[in-house]
C-alpha cells in the first residue's frame, strides 16, 4: 500500500484533535503550560503484539515500567487501538485528574486505574471520532479498554491481543504535555499506537469522496 499524503494528513488530524481534548482534560484541574504531539504514518508487517511490546520496551527503566491501554476498533474499519503511557505520567495524570498535589499518587489502585481508562476512552475516542468527521472511515468504534501494568524490568506478554503478521497500517502519535503548579513543571508523556489492515484502507479510501467532508 502506497500511503498517500492525505491519508497522512488525516492521521495528523485526527492526533491532533485527540491531544487537544487531552489538553483540555488536564487544563480543567491545572495549569497547562504547553502541549505538543508528533506523528508517524508506516506499513509493517509484525503482530500487533509484537509492535506494542516494542514500544513499552523504548521506555526508560527510570520512568517507572509502563502502563498500558489496549481495545480492539470495530465497524467501517476493523483494527486496534492502544495508549501507552510510562509508569511516572501515569502516576501524574493521576495527580491532576484527582485533585491531588503533584507527585503525591504513588501507585495504581482501582481508582487510579479509573481515572487512566476514562483518559485513554477519551483519546482513543477522540482520534475516531476526528476520522469520521472528515473521511470515509466513519463508524469506527472501539470496545471497553483493557489496562495492563508493566514493571521496570518486565514487559506483560500481552497473551489477550491474536493477531498474525499481515500488513497493516500503522498510526503512531507522540504527546507530550507539560502541567504546572505553585511549586513545579512535570512531563506527561504518551504514545497512541492504531493498526489498521491495509488493503481494508486501500479500498476505502479509493471510494468515491463525500463532497461534505474534509479528505
Amino acid at each position: 500500500m502506497k500511503i498517500e499524503k492525505r491519508f497522512n494528513e488525516l492521521m495528523s488530524f485526527a492526533a491532533s484533535e485527540a491531544t487537544f481534548a487531552f489538553s483540555k482534560l488536564l487544563s480543567q484541574q491545572m495549569t497547562l503550560a504547553s502541549a505538543d504531539v508528533s506523528v508517524n504514518v508506516s506499513e509493517v508487517q509484525s503482530s500487533i503484539k509484537e509492535s506494542i511490546k516494542e514500544e513499552v520496551a523504548q521506555i526508560s527503566p527510570d520512568m517507572g515500567g509502563a502502563v498500558i491501554m489496549t481495545t480492539p476498533l470495530l465497524g467501517t474499519l476493523e483494527g486496534f487501538g492502544s495508549y501507552i503511557l510510562p509508569g511516572t505520567s501515569a502516576l501524574r495524570i493521576c495527580d491532576v485528574l484527582l485533585h491531588r498535589k503533584l507527585g503525591s499518587t504513588l501507585q495504581l489502585g482501582s481508582l487510579e486505574e479509573s481515572a487512566l481508562l476514562e483518559t485513554g476512552n477519551i483519546i482513543v475516542g477522540c482520534f475516531l471520532n476526528a476520522l469520521g468527521y472528515v473521511s470515509v472511515l466513519d463508524n469506527i468504534l472501539h470496545k471497553k479498554m483493557t489496562l495492563t501494568v508493566s514493571t521496570k524490568s518486565e514487559i506483560p506478554n500481552l497473551s489477550y491481543i491474536s493477531s498474525n503478521g499481515e500488513y497493516r497500517v500503522r498510526i503512531s502519535f507522540y504527546m507530550k504535555h507539560i502541567v504546572q503548579d505553585e511549586r513545579q513543571r512535570i512531563d506527561i508523556d504518551g504514545i497512541c499506537v492504531f493498526f489498521f489492515d491495509s488493503a481494508k484502507v486501500t479500498a476505502l479510501l479509493n471510494r468515491p469522496r463525500n463532497p461534505e467532508k474534509s479528505f
